[in-house]
């Protein structure tokens, strides 16, 4: 994974084609643009040593609501009733994911 890649999940079944997730999502892009095939996607994935805020809203014109912190390691899922924002972050060693403050 580059530097800000996330590692989306297509059908949360367990099977993937890169092991963990099923493609990489780079930075700024949307799932269902980039992924012309893709009406949805059910989850993502957390590297090791990795974080992520995740933001959702409900319909595409409402604001996002609250981050919160995804601190473990391993497939996040998603609901398909909503949106989602995450970005994947690196805390420097030592620093727990908590430590840092949501970018705007």
């Amino acid at each position: 994974m580059g530097a800000g890649d996330l590692g989306v999940i297509h059908l949360f079944d367990g099977v993937y084609t890169h092991g963990d997730y099923d493609q990489l999502l780079p930075q700024y892009q949307r799932t269902n643009s980039y992924f012309p095939t893709w009406t949805y996607a059910e989850g993502y994935y957390i590297g090791a040593n990795y974080c992520a805020w995740e933001w959702k809203r409900w319909a595409e014109n409402d604001s996002w609501g609250k981050p919160r912190v995804v601190y473990l390691t391993g497939d996040q899922k998603t609901s398909r009733n909503y949106n989602y924002r995450v970005l994947p972050y690196k805390p420097a060693p030592g620093i727990s994911c908590f430590a840092y403050d949501p970018p705007l």
